[in-house]
C-alpha cells in the first residue's frame, strides 16, 4: 500500500470519526429537521394540495348562496301579581314565575303545536296583501318553479315553522330570540314577527281570561251574599214586627259598640305585638354589643402602639442584661445606668396613657351604642305600658258592655243573634264586592308584560356564507390536507432512502454517494467527478468507498476483481464503477474498468470511446488484449468496452476464455473494476460474481425499493456471502437528509469551501 493510500485511510478514519461524533449529537432540532425535509421533498404535492383546496374554497365563498338572518327579540317579565290572583295561585306557581326555568318554560310554549297554528294563520291572513311573490321562498311550495308561485297552506307552514324558526333565551336574559335563515330577508323578517306578535297576544287572551274566570266567580258569590243578606235584614224586620222588644235602640247601639270595642281592642293587641318585637330586637343588639365588647377592645390593642413601646421597654431590659452580664468584675457604668432609668419611665409612661386611652375610647364608643339603644328600649317600654293600659280599659269595657247585654231579656238576645249575623254577611258581601270592582278594573286595563325590544327589521348583511371563517378554515383544511397527503405518500413510499434501512436487511454500507446536484456540478452532466472535481462531496465519498473497500477483506487474500452491480436498471452502477475506477488509479493503483454489461453497454459512451472492440471480441477471439486496452483522460486508468453485443452474453461471461482474460488481466493491473448488468434483470451478475473476487451493491435513494433490496439480499446469500463486499447509497441527498447526514453534509461543504479559499489565496 504506497503512502498516498495510507495517508487517505487515515483521512477517512478521521471522517469516520466525525461522523460518529455527528451521529452521537443528534437533537431535537434535527428532528424538526427531518421533519422539514420531509415536506420540501413533498413540497410539490403539498403545494398542489394546498391550491386545489383553496381553489374550490374561494370558488364556494363567490358562488354559494347567500343566505340572511332576522332575529326578533322578545323580552318575557313574570306576570305581575294581584290580589285578585293571589289567591288562586299555589306556591309552586309563584315560585314558577320568579325561577330560573321561566324562560325555558316560554320557549317550549312558543314551539308548541297552539304558537305554531295561530302564526301560520296569521301569516295565511298577511300574505293576502302581497301581490309580489317573488320576495318570498320560505313560503312557496315550489320556490324554483317560476310559473307556478303557490303558498303553503297553514297546516304546512305550521309544520315548517319547526325546524324553520329558532328560538333561543338571550344569555342569561329574560329574553327570547326568534331568528329564522333564508334567502329573502323581508320574508324572514315578517315570519319572525308575526311569531313574536302572536305570542304576545296569546299571552294576553290568556291572562284576560283568568280574570273573567276569577270574576265570573265572585260575581256568583255576590248575588249569592246579597240575597242570604237581603234575606237575613227581612228576618230581622219581622222579628221586630212580630214582637215587642223593650228598649230595642239601646240593644242595638249595645251590640254595635261591643263590636267597634271588639275592633279596637284586637288593633291595640296587634300594636302590643309589633312593640314586643322591637324590644326583643333591642335586647338582642344590647347582648350583641357586650359579646362584641372584649373583640372590639382585643382590636383597639392589635391597631395600636402599644405592643411597639413594650416590644422597645423589653428590648432595654434585654440591654440592661447583656450589658451588666459583659461588664468586668461587675463595675456598673453611671452613665449607662442613668439613660437607661431615663428611656424606661419615659416607655412606662407612655404605655400607661396608651393604654388609658384605649379603654377610655372602648368605654365611651360602648357607652354611645347603648345609651342610644337604651333610649329607644325606654320609650318603647312606655308605650307599651300605654297600650297595655288602653288595652285592659277596653278589656273592661268589652266585660261591661257584655254583663249589660247578658241582662237584657232573651228576646232581645236572639235580635243580638240576628244582628250579628247580619254583620257577619255585610262583611262579607263588601269584601266580595271590591274583588269584584277590582277584577273589572284589571280585565278593562289589562296590558301584556311581554313586548318586542327588536322587531328585526336591521338586514345586516348575509350570515352565510361567512366569507372570512371560510377562508380560514380553507387555509387551515389545506395545509391538513397537505400534510395528511405528504405522510400517506411517505408511508406508502416503499423505496430506500436511508442507510440504516440498508443495514436493516443485512448489508454493510461502505459508503453514500451524494445526489449529483446540477446547480453544484454544472448543468451538462458530467460523470467524471473525481477526475473533474476531486474536492467535491461526490469524490470525497468515492474516496471513503475505496479505502473501505481496501479493509473489507480480512482472510489475507488479495482484492484485486471488484464486481460492481444493482439489482434493478438505472441505479447509477456504471457511475460509480467508472468514478470508482478512477479514485483506484488517482491513489496510484493500476487500474482497468471492463464493461461486462454486454446488453446495455454505457461505459463507453461515458469515455466518448468507440464500443469496438471489446471484451466481446477478445473471447470470441478477433482481436488481441492490446487492441481492446484503451487509455483514458485519468493517469493510469485504463478501460475495456463492451465490444459487439453477442447473441448469448451469459454464455460468454461463463466461458473457460472468461477466467483466463481476468488472470492475464490481474498479471497486468493492480485493480480489475468489472461493470456488470442488474442482477435481478440478468445472470451475467451471478455468473459474474463466482469469478470476481468481490461484488459491491448499488443502491439508488427513493427509487429502489425495499422488496427488491431483501430479495437481493436472500439472493446473494444462496449464492454465498463471503465474496460479497457491502452496498453503496446513491443520489443520496444529504441536503434532504435526516439528522445528522445534514450535519455531515454541512462539515464537508463548509471544509472544501475552505480549502478552495486556502488555495485561491
Amino acid at each position: 500500500m504506497t503512502n498516498d493510500v495510507i495517508a487517505e485511510t487515515r483521512e477517512i478514519t478521521e471522517k469516520n470519526r466525525i461522523e460518529r461524533e455527528l451521529a452521537d449529537n443528534t437533537s431535537v432540532t434535527d428532528k424538526i429537521r427531518d421533519y422539514y425535509n420531509i415536506f420540501n421533498e413533498n413540497k410539490g404535492i403539498a403545494l398542489v394540495i394546498f391550491l386545489t383546496v383553496m381553489s374550490l374554497t374561494i370558488y364556494y365563498v363567490y358562488t354559494a348562496e347567500k343566505i340572511y338572518l332576522s332575529t326578533t327579540l322578545l323580552k318575557i317579565e313574570p306576570e305581575a301579581s294581584s290580589s285578585i290572583l293571589e289567591d288562586r295561585r299555589d306556591a309552586g306557581s309563584a315560585l314558577l314565575r320568579t325561577g330560573g326555568k321561566f324562560v325555558a318554560n316560554k320557549i317550549k310554549l312558543l314551539q308548541s303545536y297552539e304558537i305554531r297554528k295561530r302564526v301560520a294563520a296569521s301569516i295565511i291572513d298577511t300574505l293576502k296583501y302581497f301581490d309580489d311573490k317573488s320576495q318570498f321562498d320560505l313560503l312557496l311550495r315550489d320556490p324554483e318553479n317560476v310559473g307556478d308561485l303557490q303558498f303553503l297552506n297553514v297546516d304546512q307552514i305550521r309544520m315548517k315553522l319547526k325546524g324553520m324558526a329558532s328560538i333561543s333565551q338571550e344569555e342569561d336574559l329574560d329574553i327570547i330570540n326568534i331568528s329564522v335563515e333564508g334567502r329573502k330577508f323581508p320574508e324572514l323578517s315578517m315570519i319572525s314577527n308575526i311569531y313574536a306578535k302572536e305570542y304576545i297576544k296569546y299571552e294576553l287572551e290568556r291572562g284576560r281570561a283568568d280574570i273573567a274566570q276569577v270574576k265570573r266567580f265572585l260575581e256568583l258569590e255576590k248575588i249569592d251574599k246579597e240575597n242570604e243578606l237581603s234575606q237575613i235584614e227581612n228576618d230581622i224586620e219581622l222579628y221586630k214586627l212580630d214582637n215587642e222588644i223593650p228598649n230595642l235602640n239601646y240593644s242595638e247601639n249595645l251590640f254595635y259598640k261591643i263590636s267597634d270595642l271588639n275592633e279596637n281592642k284586637e288593633m291595640q293587641e296587634l300594636q302590643i305585638r309589633s312593640v314586643n318585637n322591637k324590644i326583643e330586637q333591642i335586647k338582642s343588639t344590647l347582648s350583641d354589643i357586650e359579646k362584641n365588647y372584649l373583640e372590639a377592645l382585643n382590636k383597639e390593642l392589635t391597631g395600636s402602639d402599644l405592643t411597639g413601646l413594650q416590644k422597645e421597654k423589653n428590648n432595654l431590659i434585654l440591654q440592661k442584661e447583656l450589658h451588666d452580664y459583659f461588664s468586668k468584675d461587675g463595675e456598673v457604668d453611671p452613665l449607662f445606668e442613668q439613660e437607661y432609668k431615663g428611656k424606661i419611665e419615659i416607655l412606662d409612661k407612655l404605655i400607661s396613657q396608651k393604654k388609658d386611652s384605649i379603654l377610655t375610647n372602648s368605654a365611651n364608643a360602648l357607652q354611645g351604642m347603648e345609651g342610644s339603644f337604651r333610649v329607644k328600649l325606654f320609650d318603647l317600654l312606655i308605650e307599651k305600658g300605654e297600650l297595655e293600659s288602653f288595652n285592659d280599659i277596653l278589656a273592661d269595657r268589652i266585660l261591661e258592655f257584655r254583663r249589660k247585654l247578658n241582662s237584657l231579656p232573651e228576646i232581645n238576645l236572639e235580635l243580638i243573634r240576628l244582628l250579628r249575623e247580619k254583620s257577619i254577611n255585610e262583611k262579607l258581601y263588601i269584601t266580595i264586592e271590591e274583588k269584584y270592582q277590582e277584577a273589572n278594573i284589571n280585565e278593562k286595563s289589562r296590558v301584556s308584560n311581554n313586548y318586542i325590544l327588536d322587531p328585526g327589521y336591521d338586514q345586516r348583511g348575509a350570515v352565510k356564507p361567512d366569507k372570512t371563517r371560510i377562508i380560514i378554515l380553507g387555509v387551515f383544511s389545506g395545509f391538513l390536507l397537505a400534510f395528511i397527503g405528504i405522510t400517506i405518500k411517505y408511508l406508502l413510499d416503499r423505496t430506500i432512502k436511508l442507510p440504516e434501512e440498508l443495514e436493516r436487511f443485512g448489508a454493510n454500507v461502505l459508503a453514500w454517494i451524494p445526489f449529483y446536484d446540477s446547480e453544484q456540478y454544472g448543468a451538462e452532466r458530467n460523470e467524471h467527478i473525481v477526475a473533474t472535481r476531486p474536492t467535491s462531496n461526490i469524490s470525497e465519498s468515492i474516496k471513503v468507498l475505496r479505502t473501505r473497500i481496501h479493509f473489507s477483506r480480512f482472510d489475507g487474500n488479495p482484492l484485486k476483481t471488484i464486481l460492481v452491480t444493482s439489482s434493478m436498471p438505472s441505479e447509477g452502477k456504471s457511475f460509480i464503477s467508472t468514478n470508482l475506477a478512477a479514485s483506484f488509479a488517482i491513489a496510484g493503483e493500476k487500474t482497468v474498468l471492463i464493461d461486462c454489461d454486454l446488453r446495455k453497454p454505457r461505459i463507453h459512451s461515458i469515455f466518448k470511446m468507440d464500443k469496438k472492440p471489446g471484451i466481446s471480441d477478445y473471447l470470441v477471439g478477433d482481436c488481441s488484449l492490446e487492441d481492446i486496452q484503451k487509455p483514458t483522460m485519468v493517469d493510469g486508468l485504463t478501460v475495456i468496452s463492451a465490444g459487439t453485443i453477442p447473441p448469448n452474453p451469459s454464455e460468454l461471461l461463463g466461458s473457460s476464455q472468461m477466467r483466463r482474460f481476468l488472470e492475464e488481466l490481474k498479471e497486468i493491473f493492480d485493480v480489475i473494476i468489472v461493470d456488470s448488468p442488474p442482477m435481478l434483470a440478468v445472470t451475467d451478475s451471478e455468473i459474474l460474481y463466482k469469478i470476481t473476487d468481490g461484488m459491491l451493491l448499488t443502491v439508488k435513494a427513493n427509487q429502489t425499493p425495499r422488496e427488491v433490496i431483501k430479495n437481493m439480499i436472500q439472493r446473494i446469500g444462496l449464492m454465498g456471502s463471503d465474496r460479497f463486499l457491502g452496498a453503496v447509497l446513491n443520489a443520496f441527498k444529504y441536503k434532504e437528509g435526516y439528522g445528522y447526514y445534514y450535519k455531515y453534509y454541512y462539515y464537508y461543504s463548509e471544509t472544501q469551501k475552505d480549502d478552495k479559499n486556502k488555495k485561491e489565496s
